[in-house]
């Protein structure tokens, strides 16, 4: 039978002494010297640890299920990794101002913690330190932190604003992940770089505002914001990483600036109200899958700097009624804009030396779409299923058109017409 322990009425005396005079131990706890070794997990209401402790154990306090509120003195100076781990019904507890770290674990998984002030003596928040504190409304993070570990605040589903420090050059992978709550974010101009997925799945988050200095935008950084409506990319900023909006369903437009020159694959992927997108001729290459899914998306820009379209990357933009090609173009990928059912005419420019499988695939209403003469290769069902094409011009001779490598069989292609050869 669990036994409860009187924190208030039941004392021993440590038989070390500290700082000249005897420490007072409550029942439940263990002390060696100044350390806090371990409390038992039958403690349970309203702690106060004893002045003169000076450091808490790594796990000391770990799954103290009972315990509701624990006032730590100021002569500690260290608390070890995940010390308060697990403390479920913990409400309450304060960081003294001789504490410099905040240990990886520290407070994760304290369900019941509803607010908690960091001190301007810590310079660092570890890995996973809050995670999890799901009852968690409040942080208050200092400027005199540096940084903020992996997945620190990850799962702090009520937490509703966050403010980072300005000395923090790096949001770490994960750190603000699964903060439903989160409305708004700044992020200052000492960061340059945003992590893997650190503000995915921020469900409630409507304005970002990141501020020049940011140069990488992490995969998956954004994934599943799907309160945010727009967000300016400040001109610092030269890789945009896989994933890093992906189902933004709510985000009506996006600015890309000229520094940018790389976008990873399914960057807006499932953008579901984006209308537009203007591409900045810094970006070489349109990755795998970028705007797949975007079914608002009526007009995009490629800019002369684009060599390659890769698969999927329009991929069921339904809305989609027209799309320039550059010349600059040689590959379009496999399934590049199948299902883009609004999609009337297209032309495909000279230079453009393959078609991938089923590019074209499901475009409805596509009536026209001319191909070049420097076309070598088509893939399997490239146009199949375009059920109101009519309009097939070859800007080459019938020997050229011959020369080309049809995945699939040359009438089945056409449905049995031949394209109308301009040379």
């Amino acid at each position: 039978m669990k036994k409860t322990f009187t924190i208030t009425a039941v004392w021993f005396i440590c038989l070390a002494c500290a700082m000249g005079k005897t420490i007072k131990v409550p029942a439940g706890l263990k002390v060696e010297g100044t350390k806090l070794l371990w409390c038992s997990d039958a403690v349970s209401g309203d702690l106060v640890i004893p002045d003169g402790i000076t450091e808490i154990n790594r796990h000391a306090f770990m799954n103290c299920e009972e315990l509701t509120s624990i006032t730590i003195p100021n002569s500690v100076k260290t608390i070890g990794y995940e010390a308060f781990q697990d403390c479920r019904s913990l409400k309450t507890i304060n960081i003294p101002k001789r504490v410099t770290v905040i240990e990886q674990g520290t407070f994760s998984d304290c369900r019941s913690l509803t607010t908690i002030t960091v001190p301007s003596s810590v310079t660092s928040i570890g890995t996973e330190a809050f995670k999890g504190c799901k009852s968690l409304t409040s942080i208050t993070i200092p400027n005199s932190v540096k940084t903020i570990g992996s997945r620190a605040l990850y799962g702090c589903e009520s937490l509703k604003s966050i403010a980072i420090p300005k000395k923090v050059t790096v949001i770490e992978t994960g750190v603000f992940s699964g903060c439903k709550s989160l409305t708004s974010v700044t992020i200052p101009s000492s960061v340059t770089s945003i992590g893997q997925s650190a503000f995915s799945l921020c469900s409630a988050l409507k304005s970002v505002t990141i501020q020049n200095g940011v140069k990488t935008i992490g995969l998956g950084a954004f994934d599943s914001c799907d309160s945010l409506t727009s967000v300016t990319i400040p001109s610092s900023v030269t890789s945009i990483g896989g994933q890093a909006f992906k189902y933004c369903e709510s985000l009506t437009n996006i600015t890309i600036p000229n520094s940018v020159t790389s976008i990873g694959d399914s960057a807006f992927s499932h953008c579901d109200s984006l209308t537009s997108i203007t591409i900045p001729n810094s970006v070489t290459s349109i990755g795998r899958s970028v705007f797949f899914g975007c079914k608002s998306l009526t007009n995009i820009t490629i800019p002369s700097s684009v060599t390659s379209i890769g698969d999927s990357a329009f991929s069921l933009c339904e809305s989609l009624t027209n799309i320039a090609i550059p010349s600059s173009v040689t590959s379009i990928g496999d399934s590049a804009f199948h299902h883009c059912k609004s999609l009337t005419s297209i032309i495909i420019p000279q230079g453009v030396s393959s078609l991938g499988a089923e590019s074209f695939r499901y475009c409805e209403s596509l009536k026209s779409i001319t191909l070049p003469s420097s076309l070598k290769a088509i893939g399997h069902g490239a146009l199949f299923d375009c059920d109101a094409l009519k309009d097939v011009s070859f800007q080459g001779t019938e020997k050229e058109w011959n020369s080309i490598y049809i995945e699939t069989d040359e009438e089945y292609f056409l449905r049995g017409e031949k394209p109308l050869l301009t040379k």
